[in-house]
């Protein structure tokens, strides 16, 4: 997986990536020079005593060093540059593939799932992108290169090698098959605590309110200490992984310094090729230690890689078809037809045999007790959801299509949607207002907007009007003010649906009827639809609609309802007086 993902970024990269390789190439050979030079040193000019030969070679060693940095300083940079990108693409391709996931997608993965897999596991891979073109390509370079000059000098103490390597090797295999596992548990439960985190700082009211924070804790500590048992798990393998490397190591040194003692002794090698040597075989265990390490972090970035994989070949479940059908011309109606709703594991349909026009230039107001199924119909209006059987139709002047025909961006550029619960971005007023920023904003638009939501009677309060900045969800504003804000961005669109789900509830009444006295004017002859919870907000609608337990219980208007309609009339008896029915 990891390495699918790679090749996508890289095949546009490949100048670069061969850049990479062969500054590692020249950097490694360079590097293999270093020992031979500095044998040549110890043996004809510190054992002759020739100063001259020793200045020479030693400023020899300096050019080459220098050389050395700069290739090495290179190839990091570039390889830098290469890991960055690679998350910055991968980042994207996430978080892109995520917005068009439908409302059951993400909940199938969770919101800290996400979180994690664009953030963390992105992290994981990008470090192994850019150990592997820092150390990865050094390493064997290095290793063989300084195994086959080992062997030009002594072959028969490299051969000290032929035990190491294989008992490097068998822990290396051995310590992987047992760590894999691990990790990918430890993203699994790093999921945990980053949806515990959310869970915890969107409801910090209500955990306060009713006096929860031990509560909370004990689960936060719950799901910690879940983390740090397979972290210490983790942390046993490489506690026993990096010290029997570094027995390994000193042991093949010390037998290296104990037979080549003897080999120097008896004139079969000088005392600058044992130096060499050693540094050899240095460079040989060395490259193995670090192929340990890549080989130890490889299984946690494939697992990371796996994951980014899975969301990125989920299908939406809702999304345009292949073929795209055009939207139909003029103001646009829509219709439900036999529409039943129901949602994977539930009981009984959310809907059930829906049929209701929304027509042009009329307001349509839904109205019913909790639970009854009013915002799951108007969530089918934008595509938010599909119904489960039955047809939503949207007309022109002359034709109908269904929607599953459309292309969804076109098709909800021609909606604007209120939702129940406002939700403001960071950013000034008019950004949020306007969706939009920089010149993209029309802030006559804006202040226009804002007067028809009774909005600008708060926002002329401060000193930056319309470009005062607000905190994320609106944190600095009452709810009042954020569903008046949000309303607003509603009537920024020229649209030719608008609907409001039940966000006017968080207005009083004398805003409450300012604003549907404006709203004529803010939609200009376009559909609107109304879910409310209080009559006297929809008892002057041209159609109200009363549901029941996931059907259409009674249409019309508020006085036909009272005649007809018994649902009606308990909602109604429970808000309104006698005298005010009428």
């Amino acid at each position: 997986m990891l390495i699918r993902l790679a090749f996508q970024y890289f095949r546009g990269h490949i100048a670069t990536v061969i850049a990479v390789v062969l500054l590692q190439v020249i950097q490694a050979m360079v590097n293999l020079v270093l020992p031979t030079l500095n044998a040549m040193i110890i043996d004809n000019g510190v054992v002759k005593t020739d100063i001259g030969y020793i200045v020479r070679v030693g400023a020899l060693m300096v050019g080459v060093t220098i050389v050395q940095l700069v290739f090495a300083v290179l190839a990091t940079l570039l390889a830098a540059r290469l890991a960055m990108g690679f998350g910055y693409h991968v980042r994207g391709q996430l978080y892109g593939h995520i917005l068009r996931l439908s409302i059951g997608n993400v909940r199938s993965f969770g919101a800290g799932s996400l979180v994690t897999r664009t953030t963390n596991d992105v992290v994981q891979m990008q470090m192994v992108v850019l150990m592997t073109f820092t150390m990865v390509l050094f390493a064997p370079i290095m290793g063989i290169g300084s195994l086959v000059l080992a062997l030009t000098i002594d072959p028969l103490l490299t051969l000290i090698l032929v035990v190491a390597i294989p008992l490097l090797l068998l822990i290396l295999v051995v310590l992987l098959r047992k760590i894999r596992p691990l990790f990918e548990v430890n993203q699994t439960r790093i999921d945990a605590i980053n949806r515990l985190m959310g869970e915890h700082l969107s409801g910090v009211r209500v955990i306060r309110a009713f006096v929860r924070q031990d509560f909370q804790r004990e689960r936060f500590y719950a799901a910690s200490g879940e983390l740090r048992q397979v972290m210490l798990r983790i942390g046993s393998i490489f506690a026993v992984l990096f010290p029997a490397v570094d027995v390994i190591i000193g042991l093949a040194m010390a037998l290296t310094l104990w037979f080549g003692a003897g080999r120097v002794d008896v004139g079969g090698i000088g005392i600058g090729e044992l130096t060499a040597l050693l540094t050899y075989l240095m460079h040989v265990l060395f490259s193995i230690m670090m192929a340990t390490m890549i080989f130890m972090i490889f299984p946690r970035a494939e697992v990371s890689a796996s994951r980014a994989v899975a969301v990125l070949e989920t299908q939406p479940a809702i999304a345009s078809p292949e073929r795209v059908v055009a939207l139909p011309q003029g103001h646009l109606s829509f219709s439900l037809r036999d529409v039943r709703v129901q949602f994977e594991g539930a009981p009984e349909p959310a809907l059930d045999n829906i049929n209701l026009d929304i027509r042009v230039g009329l307001t349509t107001a839904i109205i019913g007790s909790t639970g009854s199924g009013k915002s799951t119909l108007i969530h089918l209006l934008p595509r938010l959801i599909d119904p489960t059987s039955g047809t939503v139709l949207i007309s022109g002047d002359s034709s109908s299509v269904n929607l599953k025909q459309l292309d969804l961006d076109t098709l909800r550029s021609r909606i604007a949607w209120v939702p129940q619960k406002a939700y403001l971005f960071a950013g000034t007023i008019a950004e949020n207002v306007a969706a939009a920023r920089g010149e993209d904003i029309d802030s006559k638009r804006v202040v226009q907007a804002l007067e028809w939501a009774q909005g600008m009677e708060f926002v002329s309060e401060y000193d930056e009007g319309i470009y005062h900045t607000v905190h994320p969800g609106g944190a600095d504003l009452s709810g009042g003010q954020r569903a008046r804000v949000a309303l607003a961005r509603a009537l920024y669109r020229r649209a030719d649906l608008y609907i409001l789900d039940d966000s006017l509830s968080a207005l009083d009444y004398g805003t409450d009827a300012a604003v549907r006295g404006a709203l004529p004017e803010a939609t200009a002859g376009a559909a609107v639809v109304i879910v409310a919870s209080r009559v006297a907000t929809i008892r002057h609608m041209d159609s109200i609609v009363v549901m029941d337990e996931g059907r259409i219980v009674g249409t019309g208007t508020h006085d036909e309802l009272v005649e007809s309609c018994e649902t009606y009339r308990e909602i109604i008896a429970s808000q309104l007086s006698e005298s005010e029915v009428r």
